[in-house]
């Protein structure tokens, strides 16, 4: 009987419960696609490292970069190593008959395996075999070479040319994972498989390895650990334990939390919107329910049907929204992941997701409910039949006055300015746009309806202030985000230029020795040279371990061409006393550890225990942020033996970079892994950023339609209310044509009250924020171009918004309209 009561009562108004519907369909779909790109993201980074390390749990690793064979078979016979991969990576360039290549387009990583039926592997094998001679080359790159299984390539080696063929094609796999066109070869090498003994000939390494990774089975890790070291036993080898720590490569928490930021506010919006339309339902039933009062019904009663019609609603939106929720979450992560320029082979993981968007889609809308539904549970009886008005407070000037407090405390340089900001807006809004209603009434060129409108809106100026707030909010929003956007592609360079540590960063094969440095020195075009050490450290959390880089640095170097930043000149002298004694940790690092600076972090450096004070938190693009410092000699006290595998180098003249890079890809071609150029660092970062900037203009678009939804059910309230006054207008020769436009004209207000103050709002939050933000990159920056959308997208979405509730007026039957109650 309840739920037969609550359809009833939410059919009687079937255009309100649709458009209230709607809303609620777009704020739970906004935020499925958001939660589940979050989780989606989250997923895809662990399972790439999982298929990466092949789930290894320890690694065995030499500070002399190879090692000697049998230690692989060594492990083998250790109790609790259930299997156990031995694997080199080498340098050489590949001959694929494609004309024009750049020598850096053809640089090829390959890897030599000692088997590929191991668990430690994860191969699918799309065509050939994968045991027979010859080289495995993934999907993506047998498609752009042009290649199939039985094919030959041409392979250049240290020793000469060499030919061989396809000997399988496999899908993408991190493991593989190379260029995804001929032009993002010139950042990143092919890869490829082949027998491990294959590319021992190849190199002239018989009977040596460079890693052994290995899987435990259940039994004590601490035991099998130290088994291993005293069967090896081996000065120049050691164990690192294999940490899938996803904040390597998924360094993007403040991204998902602008994605929350406006997922949750499509989701209040729908909420508000629920809340404005279940509030005027009650007042136009009131008489019914202090009818139902008077023959019995209780105030839980009451409370129950209306809670009732509100379940029925959500229930109905959250089955509507779930299906259109997974598409348009597809369409996010599908963008997030391309503009990164990477494939991602990713299946949607929505599990969260879902429970989340349940349980929102349901409390949310029950949380907006309480206020209204306990006002209709409380209607006097009397009162409400005799038709005697409710007393109507005067201006609530304790709200006016806390809304001034809370604007006040807004513009104040602090950290909690903006929040300040937003709250002093919501309360003060009525005010603020009575004020500007009634200024806009007297000007003479808005016409007799524009003055109608004005006094409409007046009547109903909470309701109608609450949908332009919203509107506000969402504009606000809009160019914060985009200010942001556009602040980082144009310092993007300058950016990167205060870390980078120089104009070239080279990775090597072998150890980069005292002549190498000098040999580099000699390289046209290069100013000078700074060789570094770089290696993992593991340390524990209260839930998981995590794993960054620890990286040398020469502070000499530091100061001319820096791999880190400070927040402040005067933090970087008071830290710069205390060189030499502890360890810098980069803002991701620090932010993940959670400690103070003078603590100390204990880390595991070679698999023993290391406990560093750490000294200083500072800013740097190196593993973005994720990364740790330490001077040359306390580096070389933490890691004895290991040696320089990375060099930074400068240049003598602009535009040198890209002749140096060619140079030393033809003088050292097999033993250079890794080089970038500054300015090749800046134009991927510059590429990634319109793709996610995309992303939030096409949310933000989304809200400022639930914004329009809510301008429509607004004006049909406030059309229905009216409906016999404008029956009166109409019989007195009213036009057509003034309704429409007196009912445009109050949308149009709505609207722009909603762009002016989301403007004025916007423009504070982007100036407050470059003043409390300690990030040099974000200055004061008001993106035309955004503010021209949201005007234009504001003006016609009131307007859309507005034409309805208009054709509804001029539409509705003139009799039935002076009957109207």
């Amino acid at each position: 009987m309840l739920w037969q009561t609550s359809w009833r009562n939410l059919t009687r108004k079937k255009v309100r419960t649709l458009l209230t519907l709607l809303a609620i369909i777009l704020g739970v779909s906004s935020m499925f696609a958001v939660i589940s790109t979050v989780e989606t993201a989250q997923d895809v980074t662990t399972k790439r490292l999982e298929l990466y390390t092949g789930n290894a749990d320890y690694s065995i690793l030499s500070r002399e970069n190879l090692f000697a064979e049998d230690v692989l078979a060594k492990t083998k016979d250790v109790d609790g190593v259930k299997s156990s991969l031995g694997l080199i990576h080498k340098q050489a360039y590949v001959d694929t008959g494609q004309e024009g290549l750049d020598q850096d387009q053809r640089r090829i990583r390959l890897t030599g395996l000692s088997s590929f039926n191991s668990e430690l592997l994860s191969l699918t094998n799309v065509d050939g075999e994968l045991n027979k001679e010859g080289v495995i080359l993934p999907k993506s790159t047998a498609a752009i070479w042009n290649l199939s299984v039985g094919d030959s390539i041409d392979v250049n080696l240290p020793e000469g040319k060499k030919q061989t063929t396809v000997a399988a094609i496999v899908g993408d796999t991190p493991l593989l994972e190379g260029p995804t066109s001929w032009e993002d070869a010139k950042n990143k090498s092919w890869r490829a498989l082949l027998p491990l003994d294959t590319l021992q000939e190849w190199y002239s390494l018989e009977d040596q390895v460079q890693e052994v990774r290995m899987k435990f089975d259940k039994k004590s890790t601490d035991q099998i650990v130290s088994d291993l070291e005293r069967t090896i036993s081996d000065d120049n080898v050691y164990l690192q334990e294999v940490v899938l720590d996803e904040k390597q490569s998924n360094q993007l928490e403040e991204l998902y939390l602008m994605l929350y930021v406006i997922g949750g506010l499509a989701m209040f919006i729908s909420a508000f919107i629920l809340y404005n339309t279940l509030y005027v339902t009650i007042v136009e039933r009131k008489n019914e329910i202090a009818v139902m009062k008077t023959i019995g019904y209780t105030p839980s009663q009451i409370k129950k049907i209306f809670l009732t019609e509100v379940l029925t609603l959500s229930v109905m939106g959250i089955l509507i929204a779930l299906p259109i929720g997974f598409g348009l979450g597809s369409l996010l992560q599908t963008g997030l992941f391309s503009s990164f320029q990477t494939d991602f082979d990713f299946s949607m993981k929505y599990q969260w997701a879902l429970l989340l968007s349940i349980a929102l889609g349901l409390l949310i809308p029950l949380v907006a409910s309480l206020l209204p539904v306990t006002h209709a549970s409380r209607l006097d009886i009397i009162k409400t039949l005799k038709n005697i008005p409710e007393s109507k407070p005067k201006t609530n000037k304790l709200r006016v006055v806390l809304g001034v407090i809370m604007l006040g405390f807004g513009l104040i340089e602090h950290a909690l300015s903006i929040f300040f900001l937003f709250f002093g807006f919501a309360l003060l809004f009525p005010t603020l746009m009575k004020y500007t209603i009634s200024s806009i009434k007297r000007m003479p060129l808005i016409g007799f309806e524009g003055k109608m409108a004005c006094n409409n809106l007046l009547l109903t100026l909470n309701r109608s202030a609450n949908m332009a707030l919203i509107l506000a909010f969402a504009i606000c929003l809009g160019l914060f985000v985009s200010s942001i956007f556009t602040s980082l592609e144009n310092n993007t360079k300058k950016d990167i230029a205060r870390s980078f540590g120089g104009d070239i960063q080279v990775t090597t094969e072998q150890e980069i020795t005292e002549q190498d440095v000098k040999e580099l020195k000699n390289v046209r075009g290069v100013d000078d040279v700074y060789s570094y050490h770089e290696t993992d450290v593991t340390w524990d959390t209260d839930k998981t371990k995590r794993q960054i880089k620890m990286v040398s640095v020469d502070p000499e170097w530091n100061e001319k061409h820096p791999l880190f930043y400070f927040d402040t000149e005067q933090e970087k002298t008071s830290i710069a006393f205390e060189n030499g004694k502890g360890v810098l940790l980069g803002s991701f690092a620090f932010d993940e550890w959670g400690g103070k600076v003078g603590e100390s972090i204990k880390v595991r450096v070679n698999n023993e225990v290391q406990s560093l004070k750490v000294i200083g938190k500072v800013n740097t693009n190196h593993h973005g942020g994720y990364a740790a410092f330490l001077e040359n000699d306390r580096y070389d006290m933490i890691v004895p033996g290991s040696q320089p595998y990375h060099a930074l180098l400068t240049v003598s003249e602009e535009g040198a970079e890209n002749w140096i890079k060619n140079d030393l890809l033809a003088t050292s071609p097999f033993n250079i892994l890794e080089i970038q150029t500054m300015r090749e660092e800046v134009i991927k970062q510059e590429r990634a950023i319109p793709g996610v900037r995309a992303l939030f203009n096409g949310l933000l678009f989304i809200t400022i339609l639930v914004s329009g939804i809510g301008i429509v059910n607004t004006l049909l309230m406030n059309v229905m209310e009216r409906m016999r006054e404008l029956g009166v207008m109409r019989a007195v020769a009213f036009t057509s044509s003034q309704i429409y436009k007196t009912i445009l004209t109050e949308g149009l207000l709505i609207g722009i009250n909603g762009i002016v103050f989301g403007i004025i709002m916007g423009v504070i939050t982007i100036y407050l924020n470059t003043l409390t933000t300690k990030d040099e990159m974000i200055e004061f920056t008001l993106p035309f171009s955004t503010l021209l959308v949201s005007i234009l997208m504001g003006v016609i979405v009131s307007l859309l918004a507005a034409y309805l509730p208009a054709r509804k007026a001029v539409k509705y039957d003139l009799q039935q309209a002076l009957k109207h109650e």
